[in-house]
């Protein structure tokens, strides 16, 4: 659905002040609602759950959502690294501008404590076909991003080397810029939802290519902590992207200490049981950790974030598509 400026910038507007966008209304006042559930063999909606990706959420009791495969976590990465490197899937959906969680997984607000709810994959691909036709769309995106900005910081001025004349620099300009309005909102707002956001976003990315690094050095035979194939390769994921993730906060000026509301594998304690736990990153209220394994809210890991004293409101956990066709997903308190 298309918006005017106007309409766009009172969403905004209202977002600050409530943490809530509106109800869409039409021009006779009836109430839209959005659809995020499709089949992408051919774009049509469906009822959810609905398409090959579809799945909104499962209840603890009914069992996590499965990859279809049925396979160990070894059998996918034997299989992986046989295989013929192939494309990836639709880009659809990847400049839609999700802005809390509950915009990024669909049914999360509703959903009983304990569930586990899948992320929309689709809004965190950075790796999908881009064309020339689409960087009107790119664009577009970037200057709104750029106008909630300087709506926020009046005073601030974006420097450019020189025109982005080619879709990949077009793509980062949106990326910056995406990033840069999370760490305003923090400084201006005090509301850490978008950082929280650009922070799966981009450790969802960083995750892939970390993976896909790691089947070709498994291959080689060139990664060696560990004593199983999964847990060379969770290995070295964890260290990858935790150098990459500590480096993009270091770059936008985010602190990154231990008794602050980010933290990049820093322990939580549990004052009451004097057990801790470790996630890869906090970003205030939430936890974000990467595994090559499905975690539910009765996991023990799972279980220690929430006991931990810092007691998050939602546990995300990534996990790279190329692994896991189920895609990554946030445990609800």
């Amino acid at each position: 659905m298309q918006q005017t400026e106007q309409l766009r910038r009172q969403a905004f507007s209202s977002w600050l002040r409530t943490g809530r966008w509106p109800i869409v209304r039409t021009a006779d006042g009836i109430e839209c609602k959005f659809n995020p559930y499709h089949d992408p063999t051919n774009g049509r909606f469906t009822f959810a759950p609905g398409g090959a990706r579809g799945t909104a959420y499962v209840r603890p009791e009914s069992g996590h959502r499965t990859s279809g495969s049925g396979t160990s976590a070894s059998d996918r990465i034997a299989h992986l690294q046989a295989r013929t490197p192939g494309g990836r899937g639709s880009n659809s959906g990847a400049f839609q501008d999700p802005m809390t969680l509950e915009q990024v997984a669909p049914g999360l607000r509703s959903a009983p404590g304990g569930a586990v709810v899948a992320v929309m994959d689709h809004l965190f691909d950075f790796t999908g076909p881009a064309n020339e036709m689409r960087i009107g769309q790119i664009d577009a995106q970037a200057d709104n991003i750029l106008a909630d900005i300087k709506r926020l910081n009046p005073g601030f001025h974006y420097d450019e080397l020189g025109p982005n004349t080619t879709v990949e620099g077009r793509l980062n300009r949106l990326n910056d810029l995406r990033m840069i309005r999370a760490v305003t909102l923090v400084r201006v707002k005090g509301g850490y939802g978008a950082l929280t956001i650009e922070t799966i976003r981009r450790r969802q990315e960083m995750a892939d290519k970390a993976y896909e690094e790691g089947v070709e050095m498994l291959k080689q035979g060139r990664l060696k902590r560990g004593t199983t194939d999964s847990m060379r390769l969770g290995n070295y994921i964890d260290t990858e992207v935790r150098k990459k993730i500590r480096a993009l906060y270091d770059r936008y000026g985010i602190k990154v200490t231990s008794q602050g509301r980010v933290r990049v594998n820093r322990v939580e304690r549990d004052s009451i049981t004097g057990s801790y736990r470790q996630p890869d990153i906090r970003v205030d209220d939430t936890a974000i950790d990467i595994s090559l394994t499905k975690k539910q809210g009765n996991t023990p890991q799972v279980r220690g974030f929430f006991g931990s004293d810092f007691r998050p409101n939602h546990v995300v956990i990534i996990t790279p598509n190329e692994y896991n066709s189920g895609g990554s997903s946030i445990i609800k308190r």
